[in-house]
């Protein structure tokens, strides 16, 4: 089988969508947790830390970059725009990605030395990366077809993960490991979307429109206010620390958060690929099924949390003691509280995207824009007074309370919708 061939696949499309969003989901969070175990166990914390606090600013950068448009384009089920324009948006959004790069890295240059700014930028430009095939794996999810943006992007995160092992391995240098990572992963990502790109796309899908970049900029900025203050409340206990701490406390509670993030990884696992169904429901006026849909993957993330909380307690800490090497009983508490959040992260990503698709972005960007300040005004003093408990409090904090107005928005949404839409039997998906 060739390339081509299998990247183009049409057989199975809804099983090879879940099996290979999962895979390609999975290994984008081990990304992250692998550079950290290499270069923690390789080359030192110090290192390690430095590390942690360029992926937190990389992501948060990253969603300037994506400017929230990804969920809105998924859910664009009518195609409203081409891809020529949401491709546009992109490119827009990355020089403004940049622009706010070199902002932070200015307003932290009298604390960063010239290590950690190339450890930063390289970062930076590695989230670039990533910023593109987001819009292209948008374009195949819209489509119906999120098994060929799966595959690819499962290819690219494996070789990165591979090449930036094997690099740390050879040469115990940070800086060249990520050089020579970001170059194989640009062009492993110019292979694969010529491919898949040349093979699909339609002549309308290669019309540009300025005033639908203008609509679709004006139509997401509220989306991008959500998802940029998502990904700061997700690090904000990260930016505390290293506003009001050291390397070593950065590290550790890197350490510590790692396994927050398996309950929201496997409820993306399930909901990603169900986005275009839920999309269905809310444009057809189907608000009954969709409410099941909604309730009952609430229920499955519940249930996911709990789990994962009691394995945590079980086996949590000896296990991430043995994997970095390091003595990490003392910060049960702390991990428990971070363990509790995992679920809370989970439940607001999934209504984030619900919340998307019914097109509530302003009521998205003003709960992020009032759990934000919070975490702006309160986040330091906390890691001040309490250490790491302060953190994990600060980011379990923050993520219940959005959980618990994204859930109250899309109650009330859906009442509000199903007394004005007379809601037929529901389809299987």
């Amino acid at each position: 089988m060739s390339l081509k061939s299998f990247l183009l696949n049409p057989n199975n499309v809804t099983r090879n969508g879940f099996v290979w969003n999962t895979m390609s989901s999975g290994l984008f969070a081990l990304q992250s947790l692998v550079m950290l175990i290499v270069v923690e166990d390789l080359i030192g914390q110090v290192d390690a830390g430095m590390l942690v606090i360029a992926q937190a600013i990389a992501f948060l950068l990253g969603c300037v970059g994506t400017f929230g448009v990804a969920r809105f384009q998924a859910s664009d089920v009518k195609q409203r725009f081409s891809f020529a324009n949401y491709a546009a948006v992109r490119l827009v959004t990355i020089l403004v990605m940049w622009a706010a790069g070199a902002v932070v890295l200015v307003l932290r240059a009298d604390s960063y030395g010239s290590a950690k700014i190339t450890i930063v930028v390289l970062m930076i430009l590695l989230k670039t990366i990533d910023v593109i095939d987001d819009v292209i794996f948008g374009y195949f999810q819209q489509h119906g077809r999120i098994d060929i943006g799966a595959r690819e992007t499962t290819i690219r995160y494996l070789t990165s993960i591979i090449v930036f092992t094997v690099v740390v391995v050879a040469t115990r240098q940070l800086i060249t490991s990520l050089i020579i990572t970001t170059a194989a992963s640009a062009a492993v990502l110019a292979l694969l979307a010529s491919i898949t790109l040349r093979a699909f796309m339609t002549a309308p899908d290669r019309r540009f429109e300025r005033r639908d970049l203008i609509h679709l900029l004006v139509a997401c900025a509220p989306l991008f206010v959500a998802w940029f203050l998502a990904a700061y409340v997700t690090n904000a206990p990260k930016y505390s620390i290293d506003a009001a701490s050291n390397e070593l406390t950065q590290a550790v509670y890197g350490f510590l958060v790692t396994p927050a993030f398996v309950v929201s990884l496997i409820a993306q696992f399930l909901f990603n690929p169900l986005i275009y169904h839920y999309s269905l429901d809310w444009t057809n006026g189907r608000v009954a099924a969709l409410r099941r849909r909604v309730m009952g993957m609430l229920g499955v993330i519940l249930g996911l949390g709990a789990a994962v909380c009691g394995i945590g307690y079980l086996i949590g800490l000896p296990v991430l003691g043995w994997v970095y090497k390091m003595d990490l009983k003392p910060y049960l508490a702390e991990f428990m509280v971070l363990m509790v959040a995992s679920a809370t992260t989970a439940i607001s990503a999934f209504l984030y995207t619900v919340l998307t698709i019914m097109r509530q972005q302003t009521a998205l960007a003003i709960s992020y824009v009032v759990v934000s300040l919070g975490a702006l005004f309160g986040g330091a003093p906390l890691v001040r007074q309490y250490g790491l408990m302060g953190a994990s409090l600060l980011y379990v904090g923050l993520t219940l309370t959005l959980s618990v107005c994204f859930l109250a928005i899309t109650l009330v949404r859906m009442a509000i919708d199903a007394r004005t839409t007379t809601s037929p039997a529901p389809l299987p998906a």
